[in-house]
């Protein structure tokens, strides 16, 4: 807004001036030449200083996986089998994908192989010998809760929905096969229109939003409004680290890695992140998508956003 306002009024008007001022009227009716130039002068000022200029600030985000979202395996394992198809709509509850463990496999073969014997030793005695068969009943209930426990274990190899909602699993098929440690993520459960978007910018955009913001609106690949966000949370102060590649210049992003970090994804300066629900069911999308924002900010004259913007820059010169 404020180039476009250079350009379509504030250049114009000083050409006219400078027309003005260099032509023969100035020599013949000075008086009204000056009355023209001051009442030019006068709007200039007023449109400068008064006027409110509509102001917005682009940014881009990515739709994230909060930790309610992710689907954790409760036991070791390798991944044996999935049992819902990736991209299927899932219930609380429904079983995912199965893990073995033959080294749990065995233990309950051995625990239940075990505990069969016993019984029959006890029956043997259990009349003729009472001291015996309390010793039995004893170590019966200790390889009892042996077993359970390792059931326990065995029922945790088969990964459940922890809620309703859509099931995905990152490259699915090369994961087959693969050893699972305890709490691993192996995929998630998700609404697609429910997911935060985390946007990161930097310290001019970061001070726009910090001034005001009354509409925020998430743009479609075609560039319109799919909807709107709300800011959900500010991460406080700035940091020097991007919390996803795709923010970095090498994955589409915005902003430049530290060449001697580049794994690290650190930042030369110093970036923001804002984490955003979005709205709408066109406004949110799949994990790990891209989407385009557009944050509106209250309307004020140019001369005040062109003294907010060098006094922005100056304090970062001084890094304040």
């Amino acid at each position: 807004a404020r180039w476009t306002l250079a350009v379509l009024v504030v250049l114009p008007l000083g050409g006219t001036v400078l027309a003005l001022l260099r032509g023969r009227a100035l020599r013949e009716t000075p008086g009204r030449v000056l009355a023209g130039i001051g009442g030019v002068t006068l709007a200039l000022a007023a449109l400068l200083f008064l006027v409110p200029v509509p102001r917005t600030t682009l940014a881009d985000g990515i739709v994230t996986a909060p930790e309610a979202t992710r689907v954790r395996v409760d036991a070791e394992g390798t991944l044996a089998r999935l049992l819902t198809a990736p991209g299927s709509r899932v219930a609380r509850g429904a079983g995912l994908a199965e893990l073995e463990d033959p080294t749990v496999d065995a233990q309950l073969r051995s625990a239940e192989a075990e505990l069969e014997a016993l019984r029959v030793r006890l029956r043997a005695v259990a009349f003729s010998d009472p001291v015996q068969a309390g010793l039995l009943r004893e170590e019966i209930e200790a390889v009892e809760a042996t077993r359970r426990r390792t059931a326990e274990r065995k029922g945790a190899q088969t990964v459940v929905a922890p809620a309703d909602g859509l099931f995905a699993v990152p490259d699915a098929g090369d994961r087959l096969g693969n050893f699972l440690p305890r709490g691993a993520v192996f995929g998630y459960v998700y609404e697609p229109d429910r997911l935060p978007v985390t946007v990161v910018v930097g310290q001019d955009a970061f001070g726009a939003v910090q001034h005001g913001v009354e509409r925020i609106d998430v743009l479609g690949a075609d560039g319109q409004a799919a909807g709107e966000g709300r800011i959900a949370r500010v991460v406080p102060g700035g940091q020097t680290r991007l919390p996803h590649r795709a923010f970095a210049l090498d994955g589409g992003g915005a902003f430049a890695v530290d060449p001697r970090f580049p794994a690290a994804l650190r930042t030369l300066d110093n970036v923001y992140e804002l984490e955003l629900d979005p709205v709408g069911p066109r406004a949110g999308g799949h994990i790990g998508r891209r989407v385009h924002l557009r944050f509106h900010h209250p309307a004020e004259p140019v001369a005040a956003q062109v003294w907010r913007a060098a006094r922005r820059l100056f304090l970062g010169r001084l890094e304040v």
